[in-house]
Order: structure tokens, then C-alpha cells, then sequence
């Protein structure tokens, strides 16, 4: 649960909002730091993992390592106050409608962060373990994943290997509204075992509206994220307007 792009701002909705810390990690290399924004006429933080689909009734767990820039911050529905020095916390949480939505609320410090995030079934909390030996993620750093023409498509890609040294050939992938596919191509990672690696791809599309981006697994072939991309044309500056004749 530690990908960026899978964290996002429920008011705002850009999960660049979730920014990746290189220097600072319990495990690995990165961390997340989630900003403090005001909310509801007070400072807090309010950060929602993407819905997870699960069964209805039964009690689930989420634990997080996790501290903050001051001490004696807290986190809304857990007991722990966080400080300086990394933490695990713990709180149970339940799905509605078969659907689990993980909201983090914390409040007391300007920043925190957070690493090692993991949901289990049932009422106990369980030792961090890395959920798939490979992990990789789909994201653009274009607010609504908007472009314009006068831009290439650009999108990225990060992958992260937990257990071991490994080359890895991902396929990404963009269709139209039609479900044609209009542009892919497969990216080649060198990944360090423990080290994220985060690649920037550009791809120029000829046509404008609707785009699915799909980035699909190295060896099975399956889908492993999705990102509904807009490609529209380019406003006039009020200097070109001006210029322009009657």
C-alpha cells in the first residue's frame, strides 16, 4: 500500500498531494509525506487510499509505520500519538457495501510520514511484509491527467523490487475511446532489490478526446494499473486573441 499514486487528497484529487521522500524510510528507500492542508476551518491532514473491494461484515486491520514533524500528533482513530521517531500504529477498520475506504486523519504537525502500510483480515495487526515481490505503478504529474496539443502525452512509470536484483520488461499501453490502441510500448528496468526506479515516458497522439493509458505486468501479461487520459486543444492566450483580426 506504499505506491504514491495509489494515495490522494479526497478534497483535491491529485495524488502528487502524496509526495515521495528519498532521504527518509523505515523500510526501503522512500517514505511518503503526506502535507497539511485546512479543512473544515482547521489545519489537518486527510489522505484516502483508492476503494478496495472486500467482504461485507468482517473487520479488517490497517497498520502503517508512520511519524510526524512535531510531537504528540495524532491520528483519528487510533490511540497512538505519533512524534519524531517512526511508530506502527494499528486501527480496525470495516467496508461498507462491500467496498473498504481507508481515510487517514491526523492532525497536530505540518507533516507526516508514512511507510510499510498494510491491511489485513481480521482484528490483529501482523508483521510488515511486502505485498508482490515486484511492485509497479501508472501515474502523470498533469493535474486531472489532462494535455493539451501543444504537449506530448507524458506519463510515468516507477517499479520497485523487494526481494532480489531483477530485469523487468513492463508493457504500457494507451487505447481511444473506441478501444483501438493507438500507441505502447514495453520499458525496460534494471531494478536493485529495495530501490524504487521511476522512468518518464512520452507518447505523441493525433487525435483528441478520451484515452485509457494501461501498464500491463512483465511476465503474465495482466493489467496492473489504469489511467483515464484527456488530449483537448489549447486555448488562445488573451495576447493571441488580441492579435487576432475581427
Amino acid at each position: 500500500m506504499g505506491l504514491q499514486n495509489d494515495w490522494a487528497h479526497p478534497f483535491y484529487g491529485d495524488p502528487q498531494l502524496a509526495l515521495v521522500d528519498e532521504e527518509d524510510a523505515r523500510h526501503g528507500r522512500r517514505s511518503l509525506c503526506l502535507p497539511l492542508a485546512r479543512l473544515y476551518g482547521r489545519e489537518r491532514t486527510l489522505m484516502r487510499y483508492k476503494p478496495i473491494p472486500a467482504e461485507e461484515g468482517a473487520i479488517y486491520t490497517f497498520s502503517a509505520d508512520m511519524k510526524a514533524s512535531a510531537d504528540n500528533a495524532r491520528v483519528a482513530g487510533s490511540r497512538e500519538r505519533l512524534g519524531k521517531e517512526w511508530k506502527r500504529i494499528s486501527f480496525p477498520v470495516k467496508p461498507r457495501n462491500g467496498v473498504l475506504t481507508l481515510s487517514i486523519d491526523l492532525s497536530g504537525a505540518d507533516r507526516f510520514w508514512i511507510d510499510a502500510a498494510m491491511l489485513v483480515k481480521g482484528k490483529e495487526a501482523k508483521a510488515f511484509t511486502p505485498a508482490r515481490e515486484i511492485e509497479l505503478a501508472l501515474y502523470t504529474k498533469v493535474p486531472g491527467n489532462c494535455f493539451t496539443e501543444d504537449e506530448p502525452v507524458m506519463r510515468h512509470v516507477m517499479a520497485v523490487s523487494y526481494l532480489a536484483d531483477v530485469k523487468i520488461r513492463p508493457r504500457v499501453s494507451i487505447t481511444d475511446y473506441w478501444q483501438n490502441e493507438v500507441w505502447s510500448k514495453r520499458i525496460t528496468f534494471e531494478l536493485k532489490a529495495g530501490v524504487p526506479v521511476d522512468v518518464a515516458i512520452r507518447a505523441r497522439l493525433r487525435s483528441f478526446g478520451h484515452f485509457r493509458a494501461v501498464l500491463r505486468d512483465h511476465e503474465a501479461c495482466a493489467v496492473v494499473a489504469e489511467r483515464v487520459l484527456t488530449r483537448m486543444r489549447a486555448f488562445p492566450s488573451p495576447q493571441h486573441r488580441a492579435a487576432s483580426p475581427a
